[in-house]
């Protein structure tokens, strides 16, 4: 778990920036629905196969129900999903600061803290971790990274049955 090598942010300006604020679409779903169209921390294809990622910060240990939704999807088509809380891990320390001329600012400075991960849940089988199956459970970034190395491992070795289902199911061809 060296993580080293080429970063996977370039342009932290660009990461920032990129973020899109999806209130515009808020009137679509007027049905009576909560649906509010989120972010994903993370998402990984291997063969045809599919994991998802979401970080929580520690203060809140639940999954929000949209969420749990997608990640059960996700087990029914036989992917994964892990869901992790956890401190640090970014790449900017962002703060609201108060000035009484201008109102609320954001003060945005790069900053580097490990990610610290301290508990996680894992939606569907990956091979080695089903003490996190389907409940939050202590864990470690080195749990985590161990996860994730799991699923790709797995992810390279699915058997041509493996991928005739997964075309079965009516996965496209890239």
């Amino acid at each position: 778990m060296s993580g080293q090598g080429e970063r996977n942010i370039r342009s932290l300006a660009h990461y920032l920036s990129s973020a899109v604020d999806w209130t515009f679409t808020n009137d679509i779903f007027t049905d009576g629905s909560r649906i509010k169209i989120t972010d994903a921390d993370g998402l990984i294809e291997r063969s045809r196969a599919l994991l998802g990622l979401e970080r929580k910060l520690p203060r809140k240990l639940g999954v929000d129900p949209g969420q749990r939704k997608l990640f059960k999807a996700l087990e029914v088509r036989g992917d994964a999903g892990i869901v992790f809380w956890a401190t640090g891990g970014s790449l900017v320390d962002i703060h609201e600061v108060d000035c009484r001329h201008c109102g609320t600012q954001l003060a945005v400075r790069p900053c580097h803290k490990p990610l610290d991960v301290e508990r996680m849940i894992i939606f569907g089988q990956i091979p080695g971790l089903e003490k996190y199956a389907g409940r939050v459970e202590p864990a470690t970034t080195q749990d985590l990274w161990d996860a994730i190395a799991a699923w790709y491992k797995a992810a390279n070795t699915l058997a041509p049955r493996d991928l005739a289902l997964s075309a079965h199911r009516g996965d496209r061809t890239t």
